[in-house]
């Protein structure tokens, strides 16, 4: 039986471990922190529990990806919230609400239309949602070990979204906001993701929450990543806490030795890298073994976007929950500047299924981050002004949000605050991204070989290596990394 290390226990090394026990082979896991999970976590402060990953689970519904999510044991505990709508925007007076219905979301949009022109591209824009509803989020394998047959059936099976998809995928959100008169729904069009990010995921995100496809569990991104550890545990899987690599030995053209900070192993066949890809080339790679096309997806920054978040965790009263939408979008009309960016909205999302321990529920607030917002962060800390300024902001987003509901005046408090350094220190993610996947309309990520092409036993996973990104990326390219692994043994 055929040993393998994975390295990183997040979402993706998880995965991966699953399906090497599955097709017969034998794997440990190390990883270096004290629990398992990665960027799929939640810790508590103060008594109040703090999510740093899942939103919704895309695929949820009755797509193949609600397969993956019940083999690899995600949904055993907590069951899934279905709500009437994906999130409320708020600008001055007025609110657009995104809701399961489309024809109430359409005439939503028409509602707080002020010129006719703009008419016309809602209808457009419905148009593309519908169109979209069933668009295939993931392949049945990984494109690397399909043969012809399987190449050519898979592309058959986009042909009919591909006149959508022709229209979109060259179209930044910002270029598309721009063709409507109407202030509201421009800025509702620049609400929910980075403006130069492609209208395919803005399309792809509500399309799959219309079609019952996106939904949350009534459970913590903890409890979430200790469903698929359970899992890999009940199948025989090992896991080593606290064994981070610190580098690796050759021979022939193979990695041969991992040295962590207590142990060295040697007595494994293949390696799967499951930690972000700039970590791994950056601190444990030589650089002889070293890539072009993986330089690309880590440096080519204008292209290929790092989003990361500076997160404000606020608490309030579990009484007043009702009255917090679950998910919900403010127009930054105090142009509040959170590091390098005034962003044009902030985000807040309601905890209110997660129980804290002094009967309080957890709010938080979500302020996209780019590599200038990280550098700024880096500054703050070398000057020793860097808590101050993030309390101060957290500060000035508590004010933004009583001035759109009121009764929180003094009944919310602050309890945390991370930066994109704080997610960087906890899973070495790149620059703090914890979406580092998507990207521009000239982007390049997506095309990343799972096996190295200088390695002979190394193979890659993590959200960085698939599209879409998140949790399907990670827990996808963890199944794909081993498939492939699998099959360049087999052809043998």
């Amino acid at each position: 039986m055929d040993k393998i290390i994975i390295l990183g226990g997040g979402l993706s090394g998880l995965a991966a471990g699953i399906r090497a026990i599955e097709l017969g082979y034998e794997p440990l896991i190390l990883e270096k922190n004290s629990v398992s999970g990665g960027l799929c976590s939640t810790y508590k402060r103060d008594g109040a529990y703090l999510d740093l990953c899942i939103h919704y689970l895309l695929g949820i519904g009755n797509e193949p990806m609600r397969k993956i999510y019940e083999k690899l044991g995600c949904l055993d505990k907590g069951s899934i919230i279905k709500l009437p709508y994906f999130y409320k925007f708020y600008y001055k007076d007025k609110t657009i609400t995104i809701s399961r219905n489309i024809n109430e979301f359409k005439n939503e949009l028409l509602s707080n239309c002020s010129f006719n022109e703009d008419i016309k591209e809602i209808k457009l824009f419905i148009k593309y949602i519908k169109n979209f509803r069933y668009f295939p989020m993931i392949a049945k394998k990984s494109t690397e070990i399909m043969n012809r047959f399987e190449y050519i059936k898979t592309g058959m099976g986009y042909l009919k979204y591909i006149p959508t998809y022709r229209k979109i995928a060259r179209l930044t959100i910002e270029e598309y906001a721009s063709r409507y008169k109407t202030d509201i729904l421009k800025e509702f069009m620049l609400s929910f993701m980075p403006s130069s990010f492609t209208m395919t995921y803005l399309i792809g995100v509500i399309s799959k929450f219309i079609t019952g496809n996106a939904d949350i569990l009534n459970i913590s991104s903890s409890d979430f990543s200790n469903n698929v550890l359970n899992k890999y545990l009940s199948l025989g899987g090992k896991i080593l806490y606290n064994e981070e690599v610190q580098s690796l030995e050759y021979d022939n053209n193979s990695i041969k030795r991992i040295i962590t900070k207590n142990n060295t192993y040697e007595d494994f066949s293949y390696v799967i890298n499951a930690t972000p890809l700039n970590y791994f080339y950056n601190n444990l790679l030589d650089n002889k073994y070293k890539t072009e096309l993986v330089d690309k997806e880590i440096y080519d920054y204008e292209n290929n976007k790092i989003i990361a978040s500076y997160v404000v965790f606020y608490k309030i009263k579990k009484e007043y929950a009702h009255h917090i939408p679950h998910y919900f979008i403010i127009k930054n009309e105090d142009n509040i500047k959170v590091a390098n960016n005034i962003n044009s909205s902030i985000g807040f999302r309601s905890y209110e299924y997660l129980k804290n321990d002094d009967d309080t529920i957890t709010v938080s607030a979500i302020v996209d981050q780019t590599i200038d917002d990280y550098n700024y962060w880096v500054n703050l800390k070398e000057n020793n002004t860097y808590k101050e300024e993030k309390m101060k902001k957290a500060l000035e987003i508590k004010e933004l949000l009583i001035k759109k509901l009121p009764f929180l005046s003094n009944i919310i408090e602050v309890v945390d605050v991370i930066t994109p350094l704080s997610i960087e220190n906890r899973c070495n993610a790149l620059y703090g991204g914890y979406l580092s996947n998507l990207g521009t309309k000239t982007s390049t990520r997506g095309i990343f070989e799972v096996k190295s092409s200088k390695l002979n036993n190394l193979y890659h996973a993590g959200q960085m290596i698939y599209v879409i990104g998140g949790i399907v990326g990670a827990l996808v390219n963890g199944i794909f990394s081993v498939d492939v692994l699998d099959y360049n043994i087999k052809k043998k």
